[in-house]
């Protein structure tokens, strides 16, 4: 991707919350076959207890239904990079949006981001994620009001 280009698909990583940065770090990492990193588990451990196995297998089952319903291949940065791919902004936007209780905007995240016939597939994979993260007072916070979203956004 060109260099100008690139500032209209990706943001910086500096304004996203410790959760918000565990997922995306854990994400890259097993996207680049690193995903038994025993730091990915140490630091989900620290944050969900005796959970954290339950919770990180919810986090894998969510990656491959995103991967498996999703409308084109999805990019991923590499760990260490600065910057988040608008495929990360939508995928943490959708676990935000499945964290709570408003079942038509994850419906018109879901439209955005997943073929219709694998929805259901993605809907519940988001929903137990979300679910799971909360039960551990893990909520990723929504974008604010006017502020630049990859919703508008498609590839």
């Amino acid at each position: 991707m060109a260099a100008g280009n690139r500032a209209n698909h990706e943001q910086g990583v500096p304004e996203l919350s410790y959760r918000e940065h565990l997922l995306i770090w854990s994400w890259r990492n097993i996207a680049t076959g690193r995903g038994d990193c025993p730091l990915i588990a140490r630091e989900f451990s620290r944050l969900c207890g005796e959970d954290a196995g339950e919770v990180l297998a919810t986090f894998y089952t969510f990656l491959q239904a995103l991967a498996y319903a999703g409308r084109h291949r999805l990019q991923v940065g590499y760990p260490g990079y600065a910057l988040l791919t608008l495929d990360e902004r939508q995928m943490l936007l959708l676990i935000a949006v499945a964290q709570r209780d408003d079942p038509m905007r994850l419906d018109a995240h879901l439209e955005i981001t997943a073929l219709a016939a694998r929805r259901p597939a993605l809907a519940l994979a988001a929903r137990a994620l979300g679910t799971a993260l909360n039960e551990h007072n893990l909520r990723i916070p929504l974008p604010m009001p006017g502020s630049a979203s990859p919703i508008a956004v498609r590839h």
